[in-house]
């Protein structure tokens, strides 16, 4: 398998702004993709790829075979896709919307052995962020969560530097 054959993209689909007004993932710049790609790449040696879940995962969900997954984190799917993270024992790269004080959102973080806290300008809808600020605020993260292991496969948590430059896709 080489770069070329995989894709990275969203396992579950980009969403914006729901029709009931609630938060969701809005969808990243091409060239903020490849910098985690890449980035995932680096730092555990084998490719990022998605791929058909049933190509990849035997019946009861666990992982044939050592492929990083890309996964964006569907609001109100949170619990559900941290317990399956979990249970498939899978490498992935986790985009979603940080919040500390939820116990799916502590349990991925548990595992995860790099994060990268994502600037607004990594969005493709980066003007309309920005106008959003204050406490409430929605963060978002890229967690590589490898749930091979019960606890984290690094001694501590890496957080990464994200480029300061303006992200265009």
């Amino acid at each position: 398998m080489t770069g070329s054959d995989c894709k990275t993209g969203p396992v579950n689909g980009h969403r914006s702004k729901s029709s009931n007004g609630g938060l969701s993932i809005p969808p990243l710049h091409e060239a903020a993709k490849g910098y985690i790609k890449d980035t995932f790449e680096e730092a555990y040696g084998f490719v990022l790829c998605r791929e058909n879940f049933r190509d990849i995962l035997t019946k009861d969900g666990k992982a044939l075979k050592t492929v990083g997954l890309w996964i964006d984190v569907k609001q109100s799917e949170e619990q559900v896709q941290a317990r399956w993270i979990g249970i498939a024992r899978v490498v992935a790269v986790v985009i979603l919307r940080r919040q500390r004080k939820k116990e799916w959102y502590l349990s991925l973080l548990e595992l995860a052995t790099h994060r990268v806290a994502l600037p607004v300008t990594y969005f493709i809808d980066d003007a309309s962020l920005s106008l959003e600020s204050g406490p409430d605020f929605p963060r978002y993260d890229a967690l590589f969560v490898d749930s091979r292991y019960e606890q984290r496969a690094a001694e501590k948590l890496r957080d990464l530097p994200t480029p300061h430059r303006q992200v265009q896709g």
